[in-house]
């Protein structure tokens, strides 16, 4: 039997992996309290032999025994209490019997790497620079400092980065040469967001809501602000976000780089509701960005990468949250494009995708469930349109996981997909609810040996069912451990010089699949990787760029046509390259 972590040592251990500057809010410990004693000592022993570390205590005795805060530069908490990975202050709302229990969680954590969140950036290392990666955990770089982060939340150290702030850095790094990338919630998976030895400039504390007119449907924020923030100020007012990700943690700033889609029908990519947006170039200009004001900038940065600048406000078109009901039908996939195009053209279906089956026998890829929601007619109970949690939370991560690890787990999600769809006998859902997936399904796993990565490719609509053949013959071939595959419907749009529809419509096929990380696994999923991309190019269509940097250069510039267009415009944007990341220079 594994002996029990001491609290108080967790605690010690997570202040030593700090490396600059530790905020510690608590509340007023009663003297009886198991871990007063080591809370003190832990800070005490930190205090004396490392001095370069700024612990920074905030009491507020109005609390006392109710709550616990902690925020550090460093990330390491994992376990059932704690808040979503996605923000950074851990937030965790527990009485004085609950203390003692809670830090031997965090010590179990501790002793278990795979819990760590190890995609967040670790300053100080030997040549002063800092270790940062993604969310795949597959493209660890040293750069030379991550800046732009909040100091605490709280009125006595309230800080958050200006555009002043932004602007100062950036001609502090042009005028030594330097480089500047940014970076978002990096989920990007193929180096966008960090550069060998780039300032990296974090927008996730620069989330003001700037201005909303309710009439117009509109609202102004900073690009740091997530679709979180921005669904929960909406929806009281009877509104939602139009296109975003399918995971609301996500910033806008990074929506736009990679030029994100959705499944509402009515619209296309994030692009067709931007109305505007304010950019800090790499001369230090500050320029208004719309489709008539510095127009060619509209569809260069959206879809861009952060290469052309760093997105300071956007503003959005809004649409109406809606009561919407479910509809599940299976059908072949030789069937499919028919079926979801006259579904598409009736009256009232509002959303549309599909799941195609990834159970390793003859029905893979051939069968399908397709999923619509349409505008419910009936009464809206109460509290249905209350932004909430994704249903049935633990049960879709339980199946999920057994998907992994098991080809009976993969049949299981599949019975579950063709009689629930995604909505678990959820009949009725408000528009907004229904697109927050929860990114703890996918993001909760942390091995040491393995990772969960996407891909995501896009094919001609009349060219699915040979798409879905040769993807098949793919899978079964390379023994690809797939995790989770949705199909989603883009309509055409060339407004983004780097649109991924930019002949018609298309499907996307969004993947998720676990493989190994020793070099010759990655090796091996380099390979059939761009065997998939010259199966979708063969059929005309092309492959997502924010993923993992897989692709060749010939296929690359074979998919996106625009793309040397596109590249001449940095050169003449950014002659000097000062934005920069391992997208560009891959296939710059």
């Amino acid at each position: 039997m594994t002996d029990t972590p001491d609290p108080a040592e967790a605690f010690l251990t997570q202040l030593q992996m700090a490396t600059s500057v530790v905020h510690v809010w608590r509340s007023s410990f009663p003297a009886a309290d198991p871990f007063s004693a080591g809370f003190d000592a832990a800070v005490a022993w930190v205090r004396g032999h490392r001095p370069d570390i700024d612990v920074q205590i905030l009491v507020d005795p109005s609390m006392a025994d109710t709550v616990v805060f902690f925020r550090t530069d460093v990330t390491c908490w994992a376990g059932p209490l704690l808040a979503p990975v996605s923000t950074p202050w851990i937030q965790i709302p527990i009485t004085a019997d609950q203390y003692e229990q809670f830090f031997t969680d965090q010590a179990h954590a501790l002793a278990n790497p795979e819990t760590i969140l190890p995609y967040n950036a670790t300053p100080g290392l030997p040549d002063g620079s800092t270790l940062i990666d993604d969310f795949s955990r597959l493209n660890a770089t040293s750069v030379k400092e991550v800046v732009g982060y909040k100091q605490p939340r709280w009125p006595w150290s309230a800080f958050a980065p200006t555009e002043a702030d932004f602007c100062n850095v950036v001609a502090e790094v042009a005028r030594n040469g330097g480089t500047v990338s940014i970076a978002g919630k990096r989920h990007s998976q193929g180096g966008h967001t960090f550069y060998t030895g780039s300032v990296v400039l974090d927008i996730t504390d620069f989330d003001e809501i700037l201005a909303f007119d309710k009439d117009a449907k509109t609202i102004r924020v900073q690009s740091g602000t997530t679709w979180d923030v921005i669904q929960r100020f909406a929806q009281p007012h009877g509104l939602s976000v139009s296109v975003m990700q399918a995971y609301p943690f996500f910033t806008v700033g990074g929506a736009l780089a990679v030029g994100v889609h959705e499944s509402d029908l009515r619209f296309g990519t994030i692009i067709d509701t931007v109305l505007s947006f304010r950019i800090l170039l790499a001369d230090r200009r500050v320029l208004d960005v719309s489709r008539e004001q510095n127009a060619e900038l509209f569809g260069l940065v959206i879809g861009g990468y952060g290469l052309f600048g760093l997105v300071l406000e956007v503003e959005l078109q809004l649409t109406d949250d809606i009561l919407l009901t479910q509809t599940v039908a299976n059908v072949a996939a030789t069937d499919f494009s028919g079926l979801f195009l006259a579904a598409k053209a009736t009256k009232g279906i509002i959303y549309g995708y599909a799941r195609p089956c990834f159970v390793d026998d003859d029905r893979l890829m051939m069968q399908m469930s397709m999923v619509t929601y349409a505008e419910a007619d009936s009464p809206p109970p109460p509290g249905i349109f209350d932004i909430a949690d994704m249903s049935y939370l633990g049960l879709r991560k339980l199946i999920y996981d057994l998907s992994r690890s098991y080809a009976w787990g993969k049949v299981v999600k599949w019975e579950m997909q063709e009689r629930y769809g995604d909505g678990f006998n959820v009949n009725l859902i408000s528009r907004n609810n229904l697109m927050r997936a929860d990114i703890r399904i996918p993001g909760d796993h942390r091995s040491s040996t393995d990772t969960d990565a996407l891909q995501e490719y896009f094919v001609p609509v009349g060219q699915y069912a040979a798409f879905a053949a040769g993807l098949g013959v793919i899978l079964r071939e390379h023994s690809i451990n797939m995790m989770s595959l949705g199909i989603r419907f883009v309509p055409q749009t060339t407004a983004s010089v780097l649109s991924y529809s930019p002949a018609g419509d298309v499907f996307g096929a969004i993947m998720v699949v676990n493989h190994g990380t020793s070099t010759e696994q990655i090796a091996a999923v380099q390979a059939w990787t761009r065997e998939i991309i010259d199966l979708v190019l063969s059929l005309g269509g092309t492959y997502y760029l924010p993923y993992a940097a897989y692709a060749t250069r010939e296929q690359a510039h074979a998919g996106y046509l625009r793309l040397a267009e596109f590249l001449a415009a940095k050169n003449r944007y950014d002659p000097d390259h000062v934005f920069m990341n391992w997208f560009l220079h891959n296939y710059g």
